[in-house]
């Protein structure tokens, strides 16, 4: 039976439940005796999901949604298998992708599927409700850093190998974000202030989670790559909200 974050709204995070999917949902709430074999098919799934037994993890994890719905966490338990497991290896009962978003709809609240869907989706929009909901996530910093970093290092080793800046086009306003009639100026220290917030990220991934190496790389990396391109001295810093 789905716990009581489920029936959870964040409006602000664009996270509302639409009546029609609550009322479907209260209409297939399972029996106690059905959510109980649930959760032991959850278990088994997991045992299953360990012991690399895919397609019997899959099946277990399969069963429980077809006794219970709304059970959230078989879904995503479900999804982590099916990202995993070769194609051809058994046969799909849908995808990972599909099964993490399905997670979600009864319990918006389950940050870990949202930070799947990031990693899947390379979406920063999945991170950043992940961490509104729960701001000690340092994976979420960490994946978030990443695909922050993706675009704006390529704009920068171009500078750098060039010695001129790049001129605003279409891959700078489409890709990453740069407001529309900023000169070459703005646009490089735009760029460069996306890198910055990247090291932040990863720095507070650190903090969070001291142990985490890749962290460390890609904080340290990152932060060579910026030094490297730095600013022309003709730009002043601007002010960003």
């Amino acid at each position: 039976m789905p716990n009581k974050r489920s029936i959870l709204v964040f409006p602000a995070l664009g996270l509302s439940l639409s009546l029609t999917y609550v009322v479907a949902l209260a209409q297939t709430r399972p029996s106690p005796e059905a959510a109980k074999k649930a959760e032991v098919l959850l278990k088994q799934g997991v045992i299953k999901t360990e012991s690399g037994d895919h397609k019997a993890a899959i099946d277990a994890f399969t069963q429980a949604i077809q006794l219970n719905k709304g059970y959230a966490e078989a879904y995503y338990q479900r999804g982590l298998v099916l990202a995993r497991v070769p194609w051809h290896e058994v046969e799909l009962p849908s995808t990972d992708l599909k099964d993490f978003e399905q997670a979600l709809r009864p319990d918006p609240g389950l940050v870990d599927a949202d930070i799947q869907l990031g990693v899947k989706k390379q979406e920063i929009s999945y991170f950043d409700r992940a961490i509104a909901i729960n701001p000690n996530l340092a994976e979420a910093y960490y994946h978030r850093g990443r695909i922050r970093s993706r675009y704006p290092i390529d704009y920068l080793e171009e500078f750098h190998k060039e010695g001129t800046l790049p001129k605003p086009d279409s891959f700078l306003s489409e890709v990453l974000k740069v407001p529309a009639g900023s000169n070459t100026e703005q646009a490089f220290a735009y760029v460069s202030r996306i890198l910055q917030l990247t090291i932040r990220d990863y720095a507070q991934a650190i903090s969070l989670k001291p142990q985490y190496v890749d962290s460390y790389f890609a904080r340290g990396l990152r932060t060579w790559r910026w030094q490297r391109a730095s600013w022309p001295s003709a730009i002043s810093p601007l002010s960003f909200s």
